[in-house]
Formats: structure tokens, sequence, C-alpha cells
């Protein structure tokens, strides 16, 4: 359940994401002011950006969660997620700058704009994919790790075909639209789960109040228990006859003491 859970999140992030290979291409061909002096920058080459800052960050977050993990502060694989989400969020808002930029007439947006988005949205891809596929094997039951890691790449399928959707409804909806309702849709899926853990939190702790008031009570019950049968015991202590009888009553019953005399009151009384 923990796993499909999951899944949910990472479809929406996935879906976001792609948007890198649609809609935000065709944004930076036809919305983005692309000179350098007199050279143009083609719309095509925004899309060496992830894979540049793939290879220079990945390495520093490698050596960043090895030394967290040395010091007990690495985050678990739902922080990193939700890190991702929250930076991929921060991207988007990116975008709605820029599109707030080329509103209205022939004005285009600053390519530095895709530059910012591209950065964060491949800094939340370092939190969320490399610890994804891991995640799956530690929570899947083992007979079914393989078919959970096939579902975790199926999730690619869903999550491209929901990015094809979403960026089709650019044209009548609008960039802006577009750009802003993706950064809305993580920050809900961001928030929520912080809700319900709030929420969680609070009905842990009522419940651990009252399982100490059932402790509380269970003990004191325990005690008066067992305070009855040290008061039985010493009675049957001063009445060496009527101990003798209850032992041989308990016998029939196929009760075994294995106690010392010392240890049992019944066969102390006996003796």
């Amino acid at each position: 359940r923990v796993i499909f859970v999951l899944f949910v999140f990472i479809v929406l992030f996935w879906a976001a994401f792609e948007q890198a290979g649609g809609l935000m291409t065709l944004y930076a061909a036809e919305k983005t002011d692309r000179m350098i002096g007199t050279f143009e920058v083609p719309a095509g080459w925004f899309q060496s950006l992830n894979p540049l800052f793939i290879v220079l960050r990945a390495p520093l977050f490698s050596v960043a969660w090895s030394k967290l993990g040395e010091i007990g502060r690495n985050p678990v694989t739902p922080k990193k997620m939700t890190m991702g989400l929250v930076l991929t969020g921060i991207g988007f808002l990116a975008m709605v700058a820029a599109a707030l930029e080329s509103h209205g007439g022939d004005a285009k947006a600053s390519m530095w704009w895709l530059v910012i988005a591209y950065f964060f949205h491949t800094t939340g891809e370092l939190c969320i994919s490399p610890v994804g596929l891991s995640m799956v094997t530690k929570l899947a039951p083992l007979r079914l790790a393989s078919l959970m890691m096939g579902v975790w790449f199926l999730i690619n399928f869903v999550a491209n075909w929901l990015a094809g959707i979403i960026g089709s409804y650019a044209e009548s909806l609008g960039d802006l639209a577009i750009f802003g309702g993706l950064a809305g849709a993580v920050a809900v899926e961001v928030v929520e789960p912080l809700v319900e853990a709030k929420k969680d939190q609070a009905t842990l702790k009522g419940l651990k109040l009252a399982d100490a008031d059932v402790i509380h009570t269970t003990v004191l019950a325990d005690l008066g228990y067992i305070e009855r049968k040290l008061a039985r015991a010493a009675q049957l202590l001063d009445k060496p006859a009527e101990a003798a009888a209850q032992l041989a009553l308990a016998q029939q019953a196929g009760v075994r003491f294995t106690a010392h005399k010392e240890d049992n009151p019944l066969v102390d009384a006996q003796h």
C-alpha cells in the first residue's frame, strides 16, 4: 500500500518533469528570447541542460548523502521525494515568471528563466529518481520485488502519457495556466501529506495517552491480584491441613507444581 501511495507522487513528478521534452521546448522555440549578441541559441540546446546539470551535481549529491549518513542525518526516502517535488514546483514558478514576462503582444521571456527551471527540475530529479528504485526493492515483499521494479518503470509510461495530455491544453488554456497549474498541483501534493502527517501524529499521541491509561489500570489490577494471592498464601501457611487439601485438588486437576518448596507457599505449607 505504501509503495502505491508513493507511486502517485512519482507519477505527478514525472508528468511535470517530462514537460521538458514537449511544452517547455515549444515555449523555448516560440516565446523565448534566445539571442546572445548576434547568435541565436537553438531551442534544442536547452535539452542539454538536464544531462549537464546531472553530470555536475550528481557527485555532489552522492557525497552529501554519504556524509549525512555517516552522522545519522541522511533524510529518509519519503523526505527526499518531498524535497524533489518542492524543487520541481520552484522550477515551474520560474516558468510562471517567464509566462508573465512574455504575456501579451510580441514580448518574449528571457531564456534564463528556462535555465533556472531546468536547474531546479534536475535537482528535484536527483532527489527522487536515484532513490526511487532502491525504495521499491526495500519496501516490496521479496516475492514481488521484480514485479514492483517493473511497475516502477511502467510509471514512466503513465507519466509521459499524462505529460502529453497536459501539454496539449497549452494552446487553449495558455502557458501561464499550465505552468501555474503544475506548480499548484505539486504544492498540493507536498502540503497534503504534511497535513495528514500532523493529523496522524495527533492521533498517535492520543493513542499513546489512552494506552498509558490502560497500562496504568492493568498494572494496578495486577498489583491487587498479587496482593490478594500473597494474603491467601500467608493464610495457608498458618493452616497446613487446608493448604495440603488445596494442593491435592490442584494435582488431581492436572496442575504440576515444579517450584521448590521455598518458592511455593502451598508446597511449603504442606511440609
